[in-house]
């Protein structure tokens, strides 16, 4: 059954292709050539990669993107525990409340706009109060993010290095203004990426900021890595590919693609 599928496969591609890469090849002997080479390779694939991923890479490199934006927390560094902390000490010292937020939680509620994260936390305050109170608590978070660095996922670096020379990187983020430029001054990446948006610099949401942040820098075909499903229906509104970064905070069931971390993306994104 494989065989045949490998058969089907090649038989079409050597006849296909040739002609969109090689117009002056026209002989039976070298549709042959290429046959017998690609059925090969596809027969490698199916066998002992599985056809979808031969599939998959096929179509990230066939269809070309020109761009990658990227999400931050839970997708470049996890920030939770340094942010609980954070807000914690401020909410109990300054504000005088009687409230501990852990790093669980706030796994739950980052990759929400700030004025529904402070409705989370301080239900029984005034619009007007949780609003004030997460200021404040933000502005506690990056005082300590500057201080140390939050921890930043495996190879992180390495993979960016790479992923920039191919294409330019961006951050869109559901944050607050300042926070991505405290990560990237906390991170020292601020060379890797040309440019990023958030609801703090705009007043709009993620699937707006990704178009927005597309239009501004003339996008043609860029493709969304985040870790929630707030990311994934921002892009689903926003009209962009979707790779979900499983290592993070949440779950999504039918991403366009998964990476289990962040260096996958250097065999993905060519």
């Amino acid at each position: 059954q494989i065989q045949s599928l490998a058969l089907i496969v090649c038989l079409y591609s050597s006849y296909f292709f040739p002609r969109i890469f090689y117009y002056n090849i026209k002989s039976s002997k070298a549709q042959l050539l290429f046959f017998l080479f690609s059925y090969r390779i596809v027969l490698y694939y199916v066998q002992y990669k599985g056809l979808l991923f031969y599939i998959l890479q096929i179509f990230w490199e066939v269809f070309l993107m020109d761009s990658i934006i990227f999400d931050v927390d839970g997708t470049l560094w996890d920030s939770t525990g340094i942010v609980a902390e954070a807000w914690s000490d401020y909410l109990i010292h300054t504000e005088h409340m009687d409230t501990d937020v852990s790093s669980a939680r706030l796994m739950g509620l980052f990759g929400q706009l700030l004025p529904d994260i402070a409705k989370a936390l301080f239900p029984e305050l005034p619009e007007a109060e949780q609003l004030r109170i997460i200021d404040g608590c933000c502005q506690a978070e990056h005082e300590a993010l500057l201080r140390k660095c939050a921890p930043l996922y495996p190879d992180l670096e390495k993979t960016l290095k790479i992923l920039s020379s191919r294409f330019p990187l961006f951050i869109v983020s559901n944050c607050q203004a300042g926070y991505i430029e405290v990560f990237l001054k906390s991170t020292g990446f601020g060379h890797y990426f040309k440019g990023h948006l958030c609801p703090g610099d705009t007043g709009m949401a993620k699937a707006e900021n990704i178009m927005k942040i597309r239009e501004d820098n003339n996008l043609s075909d860029p493709v969304y890595i985040g870790d929630t499903i707030g990311d994934f229906n921002a892009c689903r509104k926003a009209g962009v590919p979707f790779i979900f970064a499983e290592y993070g905070f949440g779950q999504v069931d039918k991403p366009d693609y998964r990476i289990t971390r962040p260096f996958d993306l250097t065999e993905i994104c060519r």
